[in-house]
């Protein structure tokens, strides 16, 4: 008997692999699977939520009997079964041009402002493409958090990579620090959105000098660096990092640890990465804000 199915995606701001993957599933049995449409009865209802602070629209659920999973609920130990796991997602739930998966799952660093080490555990290989890359994108998305910690793994996934003549995005950045010559030699020679490394502590600063200058050597001249703000650094050295970064020729983007509005000028700047190529931070602060403001804006830093 057929079975009504519904998904609801709280707050992905990607297609939701969790939920292509228990479409796939379901539709592989002949289920009616919907996806955040809530009128009417449903046999099965799963919800997934990736931020913490959007948890509470998770309470609002017009429904009993929720299946709840995401980095942003309150219990990591709700994961999918190994046979959704491993399954091909369905990519047309989002109608989807790109693939998306994890090649590695875990990470060895012990961040303190990160919680994949706690949910996920050790660093460890997970599958290769071929598991979740349909033949009809000629994109895929890496999901994965810190895949250059498994050197072979990942030489072996840009071997794939290459053979297909793929596009590949490192959504979630790759470690500088990791970073030597035969790495970015591979990296280069892959067809590639750019490249996003971090500079999220003040004391890896040589480190990202050292990788910048490795990536430069086989012309990666620019990559993106997140710069995580509102955690363990001041506005000063916030700014500092930023302006290291810029004067590398590279770009940035500020990630907020916590969502402080005093912070909302540097992101305006660089993560408009126009913005932060062409202007120092006090002449966009003077462009966007005017004189008088962007003088407090400035003393504040």
């Amino acid at each position: 008997m057929r079975k009504k199915i519904l998904l609801i995606d709280t707050d992905s701001k990607i297609p939701n692999l969790a939920l292509m993957k228990l479409s796939a599933y379901h539709r592989h049995k002949g289920d009616n699977v919907s996806l955040d449409w809530y009128f009417g009865k449903y046999d099965v209802v799963y919800a997934s939520c990736v931020f913490k602070e959007n948890k509470n629209l998770l309470r609002e659920l017009p429904f009993t009997n929720v299946i709840k999973g995401g980095s942003g609920t309150e219990d990591w130990s709700v994961t999918l079964p190994d046979h959704v796991e491993h399954i091909m997602p369905d990519y047309d739930l989002y109608c989807s041009n790109y693939s998306m998966g994890f090649t590695t799952r875990g990470c060895f660093r012990k961040c303190p402002f990160c919680i994949v080490p706690e949910k996920e555990g050790k660093l460890r290989s997970w599958s290769d493409i071929y598991e979740w890359w349909d033949r009809r994108h000629k994109e895929i998305v890496l999901l994965d958090n810190n895949i250059l910690g498994l050197q072979k793994h990942f030489f072996k996934i840009c071997e794939q990579i290459l053979k297909e003549n793929l596009i590949v995005d490192f959504n979630q950045g790759l470690d500088i620090r990791l970073m030597d010559n035969r790495t970015a030699k591979v990296l280069k020679s892959l067809r590639h959105k750019e490249y996003k490394f971090a500079f999220d502590s003040m004391k890896n600063e040589e480190v990202v000098r050292t990788g910048i200058k490795i990536l430069k050597k086989y012309e990666i001249n620019r990559s993106t660096f997140y710069v995580l703000v509102g955690f363990d650094t001041n506005m000063k050295q916030d700014l500092y990092r930023l302006n290291t970064l810029k004067k590398l020729g590279q770009n940035a983007y500020v990630m907020r640890y916590k969502k402080d509005k005093k912070y909302i000028p540097l992101a305006q700047w660089a993560n408009q990465h126009g913005m932060f190529k062409v202007y120092t931070f006090e002449e966009f602060c003077k462009k966007k804000y005017g004189a008088i403001k962007a003088e407090e804006i400035i003393r504040r830093t």
